[in-house]
C-alpha cells in the first residue's frame, strides 16, 4: 500500500510563484568567494516525523530521508542539528531555539528542513496551513486539539521573521498554503545576479515538494533529487555554487520528470521584511566551477602515459577521472550463439567466426558516476544524471542515452594526450571482450551459478539497484561485470542478426531507430545474461538498467 504524506495546495493566487528563465553569467565573469565571505556560520535543523500516534499514517520512508538529507547539508558545511518523532510542545521549542539561538549571526546561513504530514483548514475566507507533529490528533476528530497541537504557517512565519541570519532557506518536503504565502503578495524571481552580489543581500527562500492537490509518497523523490542537487547537479551554469533559485529549478525539473508531473515542486522568495529580490541562497558546489577545470589553454599539458600499444592485458588510464582501459589481445572468436545453446534467441545469428588482427582497448569497468561527473565538471557532458538516491562514485553511471554515451567518448578524446582515440565498442569488439577467449554462454561457463554477476535470478535476493563496478570476478580478459549489473550501450544500428563483421558497424543493417544494448542488467533474467544475447533501445530514451563502457583504438 502507498503511503502518502498528507498535503496541501500551495498556491492562493495565480501567479504567487513565478519561475522565470534563468541567464546563466561566464564561467568568467564570475568570482571564487571564500566560505567566510558566503557565511559566517553554516547550522541547519533537519526535522522529521514519522511515528505518528494519535491517527495519522506512519510514514517510515522519513526516517531514511532524513538520514541522507543531514549527510548532504553535513558535506556542504553545515553544522546539522536533527530531531525526530516531535510532540507539538517539543516541536515549537526546538523550532523556536534554533531560529533565536543557532541562526543568529547577521552573516550566518540557515536551513530548516521539514519532513511529515502537513494539514490545511479554513479559518474564515482564508485557508491556513500547519506542520503535524506526532502528537497531533486529525482535526476532523478533534478540530480544537489538532488547532492547539499543530504548528501553523503563521507560527513558521514570525520564526523566520525573527531569525538574524542573512541567508535563510526553508525547505518542505510537502506543499504548503495559508499564511506563509499570503506573506508572498507581490514577490518576484528576478533573474539570478553573480553570487558576488547575491552574498551581500538577506533572502528568506522557501521551497516545497508539491502543488496544491498533489500526493507526496511517503518515498520521497524530492529528497533523492535534493541531495543530487547538493552533489552538484543543481549548479546550472557551473559556476562552482548551488544557488536558491538553481535549487528551485532543478528540483522542479527532476521531480516532475521523475514523476511524470504527478508531483511539482514549488519555490519562491519571502519579501516580507526583506527590501531587496539580489539576496540568494548559496551553497558551494563539491564538483567546482568551470574555471578550475584544467582546460586553459594557456596550461602546460601533462606529459602522455606510455603507449600501450603491444603489451595486450596492460591497463592504462589517461587520466585521474577518465577510466581505465584494458588492452585486448588480437584473436579470433565465433560471434553469436550456436544452435544448442540454451535460451538461445534467433537474433544471435549467424554464429561467426570473426578475427581481430588490431589491438583494441576497452574500460576494465562500466563507466562510473565519478567519471560522468568529472565529464560534466569540465563540460563535457551536457547534464547532470541523477542517481535515483543510489550513491554516484563507483556505481555505473545510468539514465544514459546513446548520445550521452557518445558524448563522454568525446569528451576523453578533446583531453590532452590522449593516448588513443575513444568511442563505443562495436557488437562485435564487445562480445570478443565480454567471452574473454571463453566459447560458453557465459565468461564463466555455461551455468549461471551463484555470485557471479548481479541480475534477476543470480542468486540471492534479486538487487534493485545497480552495484558499485567492479563488484564481482573479472573475465579472463581482465574485465569486471560484462554480463549482468547495467545493460551497455554499443555502436551498432539493431537488426534481426547481428553484423558479424568484426569492427566494421552496422550501420545500414536497419533504420536505426533502435540500437543494441549488451550484457543484461540487475532486473534481466538468466536469458538476457549471457555472452551472446542481444537487445535493443531507442538511442534518444534512457532507462536506470543502461549504461555503457569505452572502447579506443590507436590508429
Amino acid at each position: 500500500m502507498l503511503t502518502l504524506r498528507y498535503i496541501w495546495p500551495v498556491l492562493l493566487a495565480v501567479g504567487m510563484i513565478v519561475a522565470l528563465p534563468m541567464s546563466s553569467p561566464r564561467a568568467s565573469e564570475l568570482v571564487r568567494l571564500d566560505t567566510p565571505l558566503l557565511c559566517a556560520a553554516k547550522v541547519a535543523l533537519v526535522i522529521g516525523n514519522s511515528r505518528y500516534t494519535a491517527g495519522w499514517g506512519r510514514l517510515p520512508g522519513v526516517s531514511d530521508d532524513v538520514d541522507r538529507i543531514s549527510v548532504a547539508f553535513a558535506e556542504a558545511g553545515f553544522d546539522v542539528q536533527r530531531a525526530e518523532d516531535l510532540n507539538g510542545a517539543a516541536m515549537r521549542t526546538t523550532i523556536e531555539a534554533f531560529a533565536q539561538d543557532q541562526a543568529s549571526g547577521p552573516d550566518d546561513c540557515a536551513i530548516i528542513y521539514y519532513a511529515g504530514h502537513g494539514e490545511t483548514l479554513r479559518n474564515g475566507a482564508e485557508r491556513v496551513g500547519y506542520l503535524v507533529p506526532v502528537d497531533a490528533p486529525r482535526a476532523s476528530a478533534d478540530n480544537q486539539t489538532f488547532r492547539r497541537t499543530a504548528i501553523s504557517m503563521d507560527e513558521v512565519q514570525r520564526w523566520i521573521d525573527s531569525m538574524r541570519a542573512k541567508h535563510v532557506l526553508v525547505i518542505f518536503d510537502s506543499c504548503f498554503s495559508g499564511s506563509i504565502f499570503q506573506s508572498m503578495r507581490g514577490e518576484r524571481h528576478d533573474p539570478p545576479v553573480a553570487v558576488t552580489v547575491s552574498a551581500a543581500y538577506p533572502v528568506r527562500q522557501i521551497i516545497a515538494s508539491g502543488t496544491e492537490e498533489q500526493a507526496v509518497p511517503d518515498q520521497s523523490v524530492f529528497a533523492h533529487a535534493l541531495v543530487s542537487a547538493l552533489a552538484g547537479g543543481a549548479d546550472l551554469n557551473r559556476d562552482g555554487y548551488v544557488t536558491g533559485n538553481e535549487l528551485g529549478f532543478f528540483l522542479r525539473d527532476i521531480v516532475a520528470n521523475q514523476t511524470r508531473g504527478k508531483q511539482t515542486p514549488q519555490f519562491a522568495t519571502l519579501m516580507r521584511g526583506i527590501s531587496s529580490t539580489k539576496g540568494d541562497f548559496i551553497f558551494q558546489s563539491p564538483v567546482g566551477p568551470a574555471s578550475s577545470r584544467g582546460d586553459d589553454a594557456n596550461a602546460a599539458a601533462p606529459p602522455p602515459p606510455a603507449s600501450p600499444v603491444g603489451n595486450p592485458g596492460r591497463t592504462f588510464q589517461d587520466c585521474p577521472e577518465c577510466p581505465q582501459m584494458t588492452i585486448l589481445p588480437p584473436g579470433r572468436f565465433y560471434q553469436g550463439s550456436p544452435a544448442d545453446e540454451p535460451e538461445r534467441n534467433l537474433d544471435e545469428q549467424p554464429r561467426t567466426s570473426i578475427e581481430f588482427r588490431q589491438i583494441i582497448g576497452i574500460s576494465t569497468l562500466e563507466a562510473t558516476f565519478a567519471q560522468w561527473d568529472a565529464c560534466f565538471r569540465e563540460g563535457g557532458c551536457t547534464h547532470w544524471l541523477d542517481d535515483k538516491g543510489q550513491g554516484r562514485g563507483r556505481l555505473p553511471v545510468f539514465g544514459v542515452t546513446w548520445d550521452d554515451a557518445r558524448q563522454f567518448a568525446a569528451w576523453l578524446n578533446n583531453r590532452p594526450n590522449a593516448t588513443c582515440r575513444y568511442r563505443l565498442p562495436t557488437e562485435a569488439e564487445w562480445e570478443y571482450a565480454a567471452r574473454g577467449g571463453m566459447t560458453t554462454s557465459r565468461p564463466w561457463g555455461d551455468d549461471l551459478g551463484k555470485g557471479l554477476a548481479a541480475c534477476a535470478d543470480c542468486g540471492g535476493a534479486a538487487p534493485k539497484a545497480p552495484l558499485p563496478a567492479g563488484s564481482f570476478p573479472a573475465n579472463r580478459f581482465g574485465l569486471h561485470d560484462v554480463i549482468g549489473n547495467v545493460w551497455e550501450w554499443v555502436e551498432d544500428c539493431y537488426a534481426d542478426q547481428h553484423a558479424g563483421q568484426g569492427s566494421a558497424v552496422q550501420a545500414d543493417a536497419g533504420s536505426c531507430a533502435s540500437r543494441v544494448i549488451r550484457g543484461g542488467s540487475f532486473a534481466t533474467a538468466s536469458r538476457g545474461v549471457r555472452s551472446a544475447a542481444r537487445a535493443q533501445y531507442p538511442p534518444g530514451r534512457s532507462d536506470m538498467t543502461i549504461g555503457f563502457r569505452v572502447a579506443c583504438d590507436f590508429q
